[in-house]
């Protein structure tokens, strides 16, 4: 029963509109009648009065549960991933949230809604201002600069958050604004132009900011300064947006110690956009003894910043009058690892006061949404990646240097096709008010070399004129790829996907019939260029193609009527449709360009810093209207990178949610999961992670299950024999309280557990592989302090024990565990099965003796899985478990019939087809880190430096 299909979509609008004014959902699953009587004539009065499309109870029945559920999956969602903050207890300030029509906040938030901003991300953008602007100071003379960081997602509105942190500011008083913004001058102008008209949006507002373009301490700039006001009660504020360049900052502290009256009046807020980009220190720190060695070996741009900072020129303080009245420095980063792991001192750059993290919102398409988390249930990644391995970089890189065509590979010919496919379905989304109007984007990213960029220009302008000539032939090329996608994903494929959505607010595009594209693909066709030049110099778009090579080299236009670099158009008008761009670079778009519109990528970038390519992400992001659109093409060694970078980036996250409350920063370093994965992915740039240390760290609270399991017999054979091996080390079973599965209370680690782990075979793909070696050791060294009991082993059944039952443990008869595995082409090449989940949360709780059973509220938890992965842990305490670690063993079914034993048609998902029954583990382990004696993650050593006091 597809309960998605666009049929329905005017029961799901009524189901939400009732919703929005309070309606119960039992009233709902009635249609706001009696009984089931009334339900009927409801429907027949949609249907025949409403022009409603004929449905059933039991489909009305399961559209209803389906929304239902995904609002209760978005409130848990929500009490899930609260932001938050780690501060260094100091008192927070008085200010709250302006609330009058004149103040800048207020006016900012009016722009926002303009831009259709939503409540709930502007609620969000309000309360994360609000939180960091309560640990600034107005008055630093006396306690020193303020530092602090912000911990966004990538591409997920950090401009919005800094820009209403300003906002906010400049109604409390600071009056000098400093965004430092990179190292592109492209990206620098882009994020200046975008802060001052949003800053500057006047309704009615009692404030306005001046912008500032390159202070410095030339004649012409200090004359037109001595204008400036910084005194108290002034309405005017002062802005700049200075590029992470030697000269440019240099020039830029220069002017602000030009005029000392000026300087000791500025209430300065500095924001460092991309702060793990130029601004950590790469050189070694911890070979020098005094502040003055310190200050010579600190890198150009590093220094310079801390110069900013600390209100000092070339590291010195003029004399000890010489201070801003405040300086607070708020840095804000996607990828925060180097300035987590670089130096931690007094005098350098560490988030010292505070680290804010920012709300992930319901809408936002991250890398765990994308590419998934094993074992985590809300995460099971997207099918939207596919396989560009067919992609020769030696015949680029020949065909580059001998001056020779390029062929373009069937991938990336896919990935232009279904740029077609999508542009034209944008613009018939946009014609028919379905999306605002926005650009379009096909983003290809396959080498940093310049030379490369005109080479494979030149390849895709040669492919799209033969299309051009060709268009019968191309809209038949267009529609075998645009069946082929839309079929992998379709709308119940992408909720069954992303149960996190906010589907009761939003209602998903389906995709159109290819028949109704077809006209704007002909229309796409019909002219190829750059962004075309008018007489006035202006940008002047049309509706075909436009390809931008965007890179350094083209800062200047080739021809008098071309501009060759990327430029989206400001706004589009109603009567206009929205250009596309396919766009062609390297380093300029690695970080901080924003891709409007992208909905085709072709990436083949390989770096060795996950920091690095987190960054170049510009998939990630809001995709609102067109969800099911965006592809991306890469090769599977960056997609393997990709998938254990949503691993890392999700625990660095659960890693700072887990120390939000009372911690210092000056006192805790954050973890960063290290694995045997380093040795191809580090987690930065060597120089950038001078203080990291190994961490001392516990497997206590850890819990992990297998997900990933090899397919070949040898593998499969020896798990299961080495199972049987086990159950006859074993004696006294007890049947679980809700008499499906085995318990074996009081086992042995060092007899029993550990040999079995030992030998337990899984593919050296899984974090469980990586991982195992460690905790057993880990295990051995704390058993010996008896922090634990000894383990519970559960053998997981399906269904009530009985003899018919296939899986024989010591007389007992055992329901098989039925899981069916993801349709992956990249996994059946490897032989591997992925379930991506194994446990059901109440498999946490499924060895709790029979006679305290009742304590346990299980009949609320079965309703309300998500209470139990956040109370397991309590429930366990109460019945004497809380120092019992926990290994659950499941026997899963080789030839589970999938379809067969659902009514829910989900491709993404097919029949299990193992060489025979798999073997699956869950280790759960009791309390909170206990010990710290064992590495298994990196940190940063708080302790490296002692702490200089600049007067002494």
């Amino acid at each position: 029963m597809d309960v998605f299909g666009i049929g329905y979509d005017e029961y799901r609008d009524w189901i939400r509109n009732s919703r929005k004014r309070g309606i119960s959902w039992d009233d709902i699953a009635l249609g706001l009648k009696k009984d089931e009587r009334g339900l009927v004539e409801f429907l027949n009065r949609k249907v025949f009065e409403d022009g409603f499309c004929e449905i059933t109870l039991e489909e009305w029945d399961a559209i209803v549960k389906s929304l239902k559920e995904s609002e209760e999956k978005m409130i848990a969602f929500k009490d899930s991933k609260k932001s938050g903050i780690i501060t260094n207890g100091a008192d927070n300030n008085e200010f709250e949230v302006p609330k009058g029509n004149q103040t800048v906040w207020v006016n900012y938030r009016k722009m926002l809604k303009r831009k259709k901003f939503d409540e709930d991300a502007i609620a969000g953008i309000e309360d994360s201002a609000h939180r960091t602007l309560k640990r600034l100071s107005i008055d630093t003379r006396q306690i020193g600069s303020i530092k602090g960081m912000v911990v966004g997602n990538v591409q997920s509105g950090k401009t919005a958050n800094m820009a209403g942190l300003i906002a906010m500011a400049a109604d409390y008083g600071w009056n000098m604004f400093i965004v430092l913004s990179g190292t592109i001058d492209n990206l620098r102008i882009q994020t200046q132009e975008r802060l001052i008209n949003d800053l500057n949006y006047q309704d009615n507002c009692n404030i306005s900011f001046q912008l500032l373009e390159h202070p410095s301490t030339s004649s012409g700039f200090v004359k037109e300064s001595q204008l400036f006001n910084f005194n108290d009660g002034q309405s005017k504020r002062y802005f700049t947006v200075c590029l992470k360049n030697a000269k440019r900052l240099q020039a830029l502290n220069d002017w602000l110690h030009h005029d000392e009256n000026k300087y000791k009046n500025m209430k300065i807020l500095i924001i460092d956009d991309e702060a793990d980009q130029a601004s950590v220190n790469t050189s070694n720190m911890y070979e020098t003894l005094s502040i003055e060695e310190i200050n010579d070996e600190r890198k150009k741009i590093n220094k310079l910043i801390i110069d900013l900072v600390e209100g000092t020129k070339n590291g010195y303080i003029k004399n000890k009058d010489f201070k801003a009245k405040a300086i607070n420095y708020v840095s804000y980063t996607a990828t925060p690892y180097a300035n987590f792991l670089n130096e931690s001192t007094i005098d350098s750059l560490y988030p010292r006061n505070f680290i804010n993290f920012l709300d992930q919102t319901k809408e936002y398409f991250g890398p765990q949404e994308i590419f998934g988390v094993s074992g985590v249930e809300d995460y099971n990644g997207m099918d939207i990646v596919r396989n560009a391995d067919d992609f020769d970089r030696k015949a680029l890189k020949n065909a580059t240097e001998r001056n020779l065509n390029f062929s373009a590979p069937k991938s990336l010919e896919h990935s232009l096709l279904w740029f077609l496919c999508t542009a034209a379905t944008m613009r018939h989304f946009q014609v028919n008010s379905l999306i605002s109007r926005k650009p379009v984007t096909l983003l290809i990213h396959v080498s940093q070399r310049q030379a490369d960029h005109n080479t494979i220009y030149h390849s895709l302008h040669n492919l799209l004129t033969s299309y051009k000539h060709n268009v019968s032939q191309t809209i038949e090329a267009c529609k075998k790829v645009w069946m082929r996608e839309t079929t992998a994903l379709d709308k119940g494929k992408f909720i069954d996907s992303l149960p996190l959505y906010d589907y009761n607010s939003r209602k998903i595009n389906d995709y159109p019939m290819f028949e109704e594209i077809e006209i704007y693909i002909e229309e796409l066709l019909s002219k190829i260029s750059y962004i075309k030049l008018d007489e006035q110099g202006n940008l002047n778009y049309h509706n075909g193609l436009h390809i931008c090579v965007d890179n350094c080299a083209n800062n200047m236009s080739r021809d008098s009527d071309d501009h060759v670099r990327l430029a989206y158009p400001s706004e589009i008008k109603d009567d206009n449709l929205a250009p596309a761009f396919i766009v062609i670079g390297g380093s300029t778009l690695s970080r901080g360009l924003t891709m409007e519109g992208l909905v085709s990528t072709y990436f083949l970038r390989t770096v060795k810093q996950a920091d690095t390519l987190m960054q170049m992400g510009r998939w990630f992001g809001y995709r609102k209207g067109y969800e099911l659109l965006p592809r991306i093409w890469m090769d599977s060694d960056a997609q393997e990178k990709f998938e254990f970078l949503s691993e890392l980036d999700y625990e660095l996250r659960s890693d700072l949610e887990r120390f939000q409350n009372g911690c210092d920063p000056k006192e805790y370093g954050v973890n960063i999961k290290s694995t045997p994965k380093m040795s191809w992915l580090a987690i930065t740039s060597k120089n950038k992670m001078q203080a990291a240390i190994n961490a001392n760290f516990d497997f206590s609270g850890y819990s992990t299950q297998t997900t990933l399991f090899s397919n070949n017999e040898e593998s499969v054979a020896t798990n299961l024999a080495n199972l049987d091996v086990l159950i006859q080390k074993l004696d006294d079973f007890d049947v679980t309280h809700d008499g499906t599965s085995l318990c074996c209370r009081n086992v042995n680690f060092n007899e029993v557990i550990k040999p079995f782990l030992e030998v337990y075979q899984a593919p050296k793909e899984t974090s469980f592989f990586h991982e195992i070696e460690q905790f057993t050791k880990w295990f051995e060294e704390i058993n010996s302090s008896q922090e634990y009991d000894n383990w519970n082993i559960v053998f997981n059944g399906s269904g009530k024990i009985n003899d018919q039952n296939p899986w024989v443990v010591k007389n007992y008869g055992l329901g098989l565990t039925n899981r069916s595995k993801l349709i992956s082409e990249k996994n059946d090449e490897k032989n591997l099965i992925d379930i991506r989940i194994l446990r059901s949360p109440i498999d946490l709780l499924a060895d709790v003796p029979l006679e305290f059973a009742s304590r346990v509220d299980f009949k609320g938890l079965s309703r309300n899985q998500k209470r139990i992965t956040q109370e397991y842990k309590s429930y366990r305490k109460l019945v004497g478990l809380e120092k019992t670690p926990l290994l659950t063993i499941y026997r899963i079914k080789k030839d589970y019939k999938y379809l067969s034993n659902s009514n829910k048609i989900n491709k993404t998902r097919e029949d299990m087809c193992a060489v025979d029954d798999l073997v699956g583990l869950m280790i759960t382990m009791p309390g909170q880190k206990i010990n710290d004696n064992h590495v298994v993650t990196i940190t940063i050593d708080l302790a490296k430096h002692k702490e200089f006091d600049y007067e002494d």
